[in-house]
């Protein structure tokens, strides 16, 4: 798979078709502060589907725009923020459904995302000079994190169809991260499980289940 990334923004990250890829998600934001970012992605490559919707050899093209708002604010004196993320897709998928050649395309919006987080260590809420003298001293540093991102079921969906830009059901995300900052380099870890709502509207009449889903990612800055 590749991809051709373009940011308008800084703090904006685009999220990924499987996993919830995200460095810097417990970055010490100044308080009151609003980030705003705007993205475009195209992507292209081999996709894996779940062995229920009988398709195989499937490959996909896709353009989407990103959008991202950040606010930074203060809760029980502690640092914290709230993450708006919403995109539009345009894409065209193909493979063999049941064994015969089939193809089909998409434009709209999928799920809405929320996510909240708070430093529970490190990072203090501070705001203008203070946050500004605050990161000049800081040369080393440990945050530790915690956050809980929430997608909602908002984007558009067929239940006769296999394809869907939306998924039809909440999922929630409890997040947990820890940043060691040295200098100018930075290491983080995150660990991450995401608890599926069911889609009692999947194609042809079926209920879909999923077991959660358990991540955990390291990056180093």
């Amino acid at each position: 798979m590749k991809s051709v990334l373009t940011f308008a923004a800084a703090a904006l990250t685009l999220p990924c078709f499987a996993q919830d890829i995200e460095p810097r998600r417990w970055s010490h934001l100044p308080l009151g502060a609003h980030f705003g970012g705007v993205a475009y992605a195209f992507t292209e490559g081999d996709i894996f589907f779940n062995p229920v919707l009988r398709i195989e050899h499937g490959e996909f093209e896709m353009d989407t725009v990103a959008f991202k708002y950040i606010h930074a604010f203060e809760l029980f004196e502690k640092s914290a923020r709230i993450d708006l993320i919403q995109m539009y897709h345009s894409g065209s998928w193909s493979g063999l459904l049941n064994g015969v050649p089939a193809a089909t395309e998409r434009d709209g919006w999928p799920d809405t995302a929320l996510r909240f987080a708070v430093n529970l260590h490190g990072a203090p809420p501070l705001a203008g000079q203070e946050f500004v003298e605050y990161r000049k001293a800081a040369h080393t540093e440990t945050i530790v994190g915690a956050g809980l991102l929430v997608t909602l079921p908002t984007g558009e969906y067929f239940d006769d169809k296999l394809i869907n830009l939306g998924s039809n059901r909440y999922t929630f995300t409890p997040q947990f991260g820890v940043v060691h900052a040295r200098g100018k380099w930075t290491m983080e870890l995150s660990s991450s499980v995401t608890f599926f709502t069911d889609n009692d509207e999947f194609f042809n009449g079926k209920k879909l289940e999923e077991d959660p889903l358990f991540i955990g990612q390291g990056h180093l800055i």
